[in-house]
């Protein structure tokens, strides 16, 4: 059993009929009665209301909770699909699980994405103790899934107090606080900052579940949103188990068959893209500059692969060549902040910025590389490192036409720089049969498809 507590005030909510167990708590006019409406002064924002209900039913709660916004769409595009997968399987929630899909870093000394809120003040009244630097991580719109036992943790006077705390107006400064208070509440902020898996998770879900539900909508099956999936760096490496998969072992080559679109065809909240096609068009627009640095430009992580695979070798040897090569190669480690690669990291540089080299270089990670679709887009001449765990559309790209290949071990990395440095007319037509294939491919249309073949493959294999 479930509830759907709804904040609405002016807000349309005609798409709660399509769902069970829907409460409207209702903060302006009243609605029709073909609603559940539970009717409250208008005080709070959401956060109010949110708490106001756990007040109403802390005797008497459901298995688990889902609070939304009147209008949940601004925050979470895809929340109709994502609500239709948590009730299909509530086990997806466990303790809590943000429906937001924009994951923002804070800390109590302030917000960047809210400067001036009291954030200590706000933690210190509530918890009972004075905290100047806690980082934490929120979910824009507050909006998310949260258990029954995870409720019962904190007593109901202290829900009480929260609602107390927001009843003196209708948009306290409080309720930003609160907005992003929600994981400390119910104590799961410690696993959020720290369990990049979640996380990640989380984003990817969101993202695949954009690509279910557009779809299932194109093909009117509604059977296409619930087919199996995971979300792992390397897809799934049994061939006794089928389900969608992101990338696949090359060496079991049977599983493309179920692999499919990856969710950073769709965003990439954690390395600050927010959507696959916007970060496209810039990349496209900054691909007509003429490259300032006559070199080959990387920049990433050398430390995130395990050292179960070649590139926890490979990317600190690249980094390292970089440095006893410097007039071919620049090789800049970026290390994440939390769990995220933005403009406040140190050496941060954006996709289209990359554009500025003469020559990239793309080389595997944990598992798949989630940057090579937009490194086709640079019109710059690429050198491919060879890796285990590829994409759906890997062995459409031919060496020498679409890129120009470097061996798995970077043996022969420099003599591949020399032959594209030599070779300045084969170097670019191939960035621009890259490109051209990019182009063709890499489309919202052409990513439906795929999804649809990856569902007729798991339903034939079934």
């Amino acid at each position: 059993m479930y509830h759907i507590v709804v904040a609405r005030y002016s807000e349309n909510i005609e798409w709660t009929k399509q769902f069970n167990h829907v409460l409207i708590y209702n903060k302006g006019e009243e609605i029709s009665n073909e609603y559940n409406e539970i009717k409250l002064n208008n005080v709070g924002r959401e956060g109010h209301t949110y708490y106001k209900y756990i007040c109403d039913n802390y005797e008497n709660l459901p298995e688990y909770a889902i609070f939304l916004q009147g209008n949940p769409f601004d925050h979470s595009p895809n929340i109709i699909n994502n609500l239709n997968n948590i009730i299909k399987n509530p086990n997806l929630i466990q303790n809590f699980y943000y429906l937001s899909e924009w994951l923002i870093d804070c800390n109590l000394s302030g917000c960047n994405h809210h400067a001036g809120i009291p954030l200590m003040n706000t933690y210190e009244y509530l918890f009972g103790i004075r905290k100047t630097n806690m980082s934490f991580i929120f979910g824009a719109g507050a909006q998310f899934a949260v258990s029954k036992k995870i409720i019962l943790q904190n007593p109901k006077i202290f829900y009480e107090k929260i609602c107390n705390m927001l009843s003196y107006s209708v948009n306290p400064i409080e309720g930003f606080c609160i907005e992003r208070f929600h994981p400390i509440i119910f104590n799961v902020h410690t696993d959020l900052i720290l369990n990049r898996k979640l996380i990640s998770d989380n984003e990817r879900r969101n993202a695949l579940f954009h690509f279910f539900n557009e779809c299932s909508k194109k093909h009117k099956n509604e059977n296409i949103l619930y087919m199996p999936f995971n979300t792992n760096d390397r897809g799934n490496e049994n061939p006794n188990v089928k389900e969608y998969s992101m990338c696949y072992n090359k060496t079991t080559p049977v599983l493309k068959l179920f692999c499919g679109p990856d969710c950073f065809f769709y965003n990439w909240p954690s390395a600050n893209i927010e959507s696959f096609e916007k970060t496209k068009q810039s990349i496209i627009t900054k691909s007509n500059d003429i490259p300032t640095i006559n070199k080959v430009g990387w920049y990433g992580n050398i430390y995130s692969p395990l050292s179960d695979v070649p590139e926890h070798s490979t990317r600190p040897l690249l980094y390292n060549m970089g440095k006893e090569h410097p007039d071919l190669l620049d090789i800049v480690h970026v290390s994440p902040v939390g769990h995220n690669i933005n403009e406040n990291v140190p050496q941060y540089l954006s996709l289209p910025d990359l554009t500025k080299y003469k020559y990239l270089i793309d080389i595997g990670g944990n598992g798949w590389s989630g940057r090579l679709k937009w490194l086709l887009f640079t019109k710059r001449p690429l050198l491919l490192v060879d890796r285990i765990y590829i994409e759906y559309f890997y062995n459409d790209l031919i060496p020498y036409v679409h890129y120009i290949p470097v061996n798995m071990n970077l043996s022969n990395l420099i003599e591949q720089v020399q032959w594209a440095i030599n070779n300045p007319e084969k170097s670019n037509q191939i960035a621009l049969n890259a490109f051209n294939y990019a182009l063709e491919n890499f489309t919202e249309e052409k990513f439906i498809e795929r999804v649809y073949y990856v569902y007729n493959n798991l339903q034939n294999s079934s």
